[in-house]
């Protein structure tokens, strides 16, 4: 999910809804990436290598 609304460049709809993320946003996004999870709980890390990666990208 989180790759989808970097990818819209976040402006995104779902099930009708429009959601729009800032500039600001969208970077904190850029860092995020699932960690482990459990049936009832899920843990995100921010990857510091991976949000200075998709600013090389462009993206």
């Amino acid at each position: 999910m989180v790759d989808d609304i970097l990818y819209a460049k976040g402006n995104l709809t779902l099930r009708g809804v429009t959601y729009r993320y800032t500039p600001s946003e969208i970077d904190l996004l850029k860092g995020i990436r699932p960690g482990e999870a459990t049936s009832r709980e899920i843990q995100f890390v921010i990857d510091r290598e991976r949000a200075r990666d998709k600013e090389f990208q462009g993206e």
